[in-house]
């Protein structure tokens, strides 16, 4: 037999499961997940290159083909993927020519007559130095396949830019440079200067036997 405070206990419990407040559940929001790595430009720019690049007879072009699948998987521009093509066809281009048939001997001298052969060409050197890029982020790709041997990236190649001559002063600013100069030797000086060049130290050491009027020269005062 149930007892009745046993019974009276049973009622209290289930009237007050009853009418206890719900436990409100906490707010999630939602955030919508994009993926972008298969973004419908990279895909198009991806299809027409890989059309151009079924039609040539290059060494190693199924590797070129996975390396351009990898930059699109990681979301790279179409612009970027143009780059990186156009780079690693004229690299893969010269070794063919150098009668190489696969890629996997590929050398670091491989890399250095890439690098003549496009100043051959006549490209700047940023122009190069753009394409080494590109050709250098291709075979370490491959490196790290284990297609190539690491020993292409024993010693860094560095390109280093000529220095750029400094610019000439406008014609319209240099006139009203010399228009506020009033003193006829500082006049002279400051023409000598610009026009050849010569360093203050060397013009104030300069003397008048050291200048040939006739010759139109002055004297150089290293030799």
């Amino acid at each position: 037999m149930t007892s009745i405070e046993s019974v009276t206990e049973k009622s209290v419990l289930s009237s007050e499961s009853i009418t206890s407040p719900a436990v409100k559940s906490p707010d999630y929001h939602q955030t919508r997940l994009r993926f972008t790595s298969h973004h419908e430009e990279n895909i198009e720019a991806l299809g027409k290159i890989l059309k151009r690049l079924s039609g040539m007879d290059l060494p190693g072009k199924e590797h070129v083909e996975s390396y351009l699948r990898y930059l699109t998987r990681r979301n790279r521009k179409p612009r970027t993927l143009h780059s990186r093509y156009e780079a690693i066809v004229l690299f893969l281009g010269m070794i063919r020519d150098n009668g190489r048939t696969r890629l996997e001997e590929t050398t670091r001298k491989d890399i250095e007559a890439f690098i003549e052969h496009e100043q051959d060409r006549g490209n700047k050197i940023t122009t190069i130095r753009t394409k080494l890029v590109s050709v250098q982020a291709f075979l370490r790709y491959l490196m790290e396949e284990e297609i190539v041997s690491p020993d292409i990236f024993s010693r860094r190649i560095r390109l280093q830019l000529p220095d750029r001559l400094p610019k000439a002063i406008d014609p319209e600013d240099l006139r009203k440079f010399l228009s506020v100069i009033k003193d006829t030797r500082d006049r002279a000086m400051i023409l000598i200067l610009l026009r050849t060049g010569m360093r203050i130290g060397e013009l104030l050491n300069t003397k008048v036997m050291d200048v040939h009027i006739k010759e139109r020269k002055i004297e150089d005062l290293r030799r």
